[in-house]
This record gives structure tokens, sequence and C-alpha cells, in this order.
């Protein structure tokens, strides 16, 4: 479930719903839920979601020009990679 508002009035909310469902995720498995998700605008203004799964052994990260629209899948794998992910997308 997501709630957006913009960053100079954060009292105005709106509900944009479910926009990512474990179904979307490429390696998609029913027994595993995704977990801690957060998302945060890169500089080159799209925004990414980052999330594990429950088995904690894999994290994923999708791409959206907004927080609600259609998110895409862009990396799916270990953990330990999220340094150069986080390092690639921060630069």
């Amino acid at each position: 479930m997501c709630w957006s508002a913009p960053a100079d009035d954060l009292t105005n909310w709106t509900f944009e719903g479910v926009i990512f469902k474990k179904s979307d995720d490429p390696n998609y498995e029913t027994e595993v839920d995704l977990l801690a998700p957060d998302a945060i605008c890169g500089p080159d203004g799209r925004y990414y979601l980052y999330y594990f799964t429950s088995k904690m052994d894999k994290l994923g990260v999708a791409v959206c020009a907004t927080p609600a629209g259609h998110w895409r899948c862009m990396f799916f794998g270990r953990k330990n990679t999220y340094f150069r992910i986080r390092i690639r997308i921060d630069v």
C-alpha cells in the first residue's frame, strides 16, 4: 500500500493503493513474502523501490517514474549486492 504527498505539503496525503504485488517480482514464489520496502527518488528523477524476501536472502529493486505508477523490476539478487546498487543510484 502506498500513500504519497508533495514534499512541500506533508499535510495532504493521497492513498495510491497497492503499487507493487509480490507477483510483480520476476522470482515470484507463493510461499515467500516481500518485506521492509523502502522507496527513494534518485538523482535521475526516477523512484527506486527496495525490498527483501521473507527468507531474507535476496534484495529486489524496482524502478518507476512516479511513486504510484507501474513499477518495473530492474534487479533481484543476493542482499550483499546492495552496496553496489546504492552507489550507482546515489552518485
